[in-house]
Protein backbone atom coordinates (compact mmCIF):
# COMPACT_ATOMS: atom_id res chain seq x y z
CA UNK A 1 0.00 0.00 0.00
CA UNK A 2 1.64 2.92 -1.25
CA UNK A 3 0.70 6.28 1.43
CA UNK A 4 2.56 9.05 -0.36
CA UNK A 5 4.14 8.40 -3.79
CA UNK A 6 5.91 5.29 -4.86
CA UNK A 7 8.77 6.45 -2.30
CA UNK A 8 10.15 5.62 0.81
CA UNK A 9 12.06 6.31 3.49
CA UNK A 10 14.34 4.31 6.11
CA UNK A 11 15.61 4.72 9.59
CA UNK A 12 17.68 2.59 11.22
CA UNK A 13 20.33 2.23 14.39
CA UNK A 14 23.72 0.13 14.44
CA UNK A 15 21.69 -3.35 12.72
CA UNK A 16 18.47 -1.70 11.60
CA UNK A 17 21.17 0.80 9.87
CA UNK A 18 22.69 -2.09 7.77
CA UNK A 19 18.82 -3.43 7.20
CA UNK A 20 18.01 -0.50 6.43
CA UNK A 21 21.02 0.16 3.36
CA UNK A 22 19.98 -4.04 2.42
CA UNK A 23 16.23 -2.81 1.52
CA UNK A 24 18.22 0.43 -0.09
CA UNK A 25 20.48 -1.79 -2.51
CA UNK A 26 17.37 -4.13 -3.44
CA UNK A 27 14.63 -1.59 -3.56
CA UNK A 28 15.08 1.62 -5.88
CA UNK A 29 11.65 3.12 -4.16
CA UNK A 30 13.80 3.64 -0.77
CA UNK A 31 15.40 7.19 -1.46
CA UNK A 32 16.20 8.52 1.74
CA UNK A 33 18.33 6.87 4.73
CA UNK A 34 18.80 7.97 8.06
CA UNK A 35 21.22 5.92 9.71
CA UNK A 36 22.85 5.73 13.23
CA UNK A 37 25.76 3.70 14.33
CA UNK A 38 26.13 1.64 11.54
CA UNK A 39 28.34 -1.17 11.64
CA UNK A 40 31.00 -2.25 9.96
CA UNK A 41 29.20 -5.37 9.05
CA UNK A 42 26.68 -7.96 11.10
CA UNK A 43 30.01 -9.40 12.11
CA UNK A 44 30.70 -6.96 14.01
CA UNK A 45 27.47 -6.85 15.80
CA UNK A 46 27.45 -10.50 16.56
CA UNK A 47 30.69 -9.75 18.59
CA UNK A 48 30.25 -7.30 20.43
CA UNK A 49 27.49 -8.82 21.79
CA UNK A 50 28.72 -12.40 22.45
CA UNK A 51 31.71 -10.19 23.95
CA UNK A 52 29.26 -8.47 26.36
CA UNK A 53 27.23 -11.27 27.03
CA UNK A 54 30.12 -13.97 27.94
CA UNK A 55 32.70 -11.35 29.51
CA UNK A 56 35.83 -12.06 27.16
CA UNK A 57 36.90 -10.73 24.16
CA UNK A 58 39.59 -12.76 22.26
CA UNK A 59 39.71 -14.22 18.71
CA UNK A 60 38.12 -17.07 19.71
CA UNK A 61 35.11 -16.36 21.39
CA UNK A 62 34.23 -14.24 18.29
CA UNK A 63 34.97 -16.76 15.73
CA UNK A 64 32.60 -19.49 17.96
CA UNK A 65 30.32 -16.09 17.98
CA UNK A 66 30.19 -15.79 14.19
CA UNK A 67 30.32 -19.20 13.31
CA UNK A 68 27.19 -20.37 15.53
CA UNK A 69 25.34 -17.62 14.08
CA UNK A 70 26.15 -18.54 10.54
CA UNK A 71 25.47 -22.36 11.18
CA UNK A 72 21.70 -20.97 12.97
CA UNK A 73 20.89 -18.71 10.23
CA UNK A 74 22.20 -21.02 7.57
CA UNK A 75 22.11 -19.27 4.41
CA UNK A 76 20.21 -15.74 5.23
CA UNK A 77 23.72 -14.83 7.15
CA UNK A 78 24.80 -11.66 5.14
CA UNK A 79 28.65 -10.30 5.78
CA UNK A 80 28.34 -7.69 3.21
CA UNK A 81 29.97 -4.91 4.85
CA UNK A 82 28.51 -1.90 5.25
CA UNK A 83 31.27 0.21 2.64
CA UNK A 84 30.13 -2.22 -0.19
CA UNK A 85 27.01 -1.24 0.60
CA UNK A 86 27.17 2.37 0.76
CA UNK A 87 29.11 2.08 -2.60
CA UNK A 88 25.55 0.69 -4.30
CA UNK A 89 23.52 3.68 -2.67
CA UNK A 90 24.44 5.88 -5.92
CA UNK A 91 21.24 8.77 -5.83
CA UNK A 92 20.47 8.18 -2.62
CA UNK A 93 19.94 11.01 0.26
CA UNK A 94 21.71 9.22 3.55
CA UNK A 95 22.10 11.12 6.36
CA UNK A 96 24.42 9.21 8.84
CA UNK A 97 26.12 9.50 12.82
CA UNK A 98 28.80 6.58 12.94
CA UNK A 99 28.81 5.83 16.35
CA UNK A 100 31.75 3.52 17.80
Amino acid sequence: MTLVGDRLGVYGVELGAYAGMRAAVHDTRVRVLALDSVPRGPDELVSAEVSKTVGVDNRVIRFLGQTGTRVYMLRSYDTVQSCELAAALRGRRVFSAFGG
